[in-house]
């Protein structure tokens, strides 16, 4: 791997700044790229594959070609447990692959990965850590769009209590975690509390961005349509 790492390194900055950009095209010939390379040289047995796998897989998922990043997610996690085990990066790539089991309306797998995640980020990070609040949120997510929204509220409210005390848990993040927190309240039939979380959304929103963006001007159409 000697031989070629300075050109994955060199490829791999590419790759990130040209997500950041929003230039998923490039982003997904960069990381094909990145990935031939291993494979040229026959050197995918190694945990940077598995990483670069799952990177790409996530280009995938912005682009909304979920089956294929699925496909990837899932390899890429199977390559983590070998090399490193459980570990924090194996318990990400459980988390994004959850996250678009979602979106093709697979939510009982997606709980059963959400549950992974939750027990290797509590084992390593603790309840009090952002990355273990953002898998409650998501366990809430998931059971929202099980239309399980007793549960979906549970979830919600364990993550939003631990969140207030969590530095590291940023403006935005509480804002979608009060949204979400609304959607399941309105989907039970509570508007009254459905409102009060989106008002609150709103408030986080235009603390963190004020109140002229497409992220506010959504969440308020949203909360007109419950009032």
């Amino acid at each position: 791997m000697a031989f070629y790492i300075g050109e994955i390194r060199r490829m791999r900055k590419e790759f990130f700044e040209a997500y950041k950009d929003g230039d998923y095209k490039k982003a997904l010939i960069l990381g094909k790229g990145i990935l031939n390379i291993y494979v040229e040289n026959d050197d995918m047995d190694c945990m940077e594959y598995a990483v670069d796998m799952s990177n790409l897989a996530m280009i995938y998922d912005q682009v909304q070609l979920y089956d294929r990043a699925i496909e990837l997610y899932k390899k890429a996690a199977e390559l983590k447990k070998e090399y490193s085990g459980e570990s924090l990066s194996y318990a990400d790539t459980l988390n994004n692959m959850a996250i678009v089991l979602n979106q093709v309306g697979k939510q009982k797998e997606a709980l059963t990965l959400h549950n992974k995640v939750m027990e290797i980020r509590d084992g390593k990070l603790g309840r009090e850590h952002a990355d273990y609040i953002h898998s409650l949120y998501h366990m809430g997510n998931t059971y929202e769009l099980l239309k399980e929204f007793d549960k979906a509220i549970e979830f919600h409210s364990k993550a939003m209590q631990k969140a207030r005390q969590c530095k590291e848990f940023s403006t935005l993040d509480l804002a979608d975690l009060h949204g979400s927190a609304a959607r399941a309240y309105e989907g039970k039939g509570n508007y009254k509390k459905a409102i009060y979380y989106y008002e609150v959304c709103l408030d986080l929103i235009e603390k963190a961005r004020g109140n002229e963006n497409f992220y506010y001007m959504m969440q308020m159409l949203t909360l007109a349509s419950a009032c």
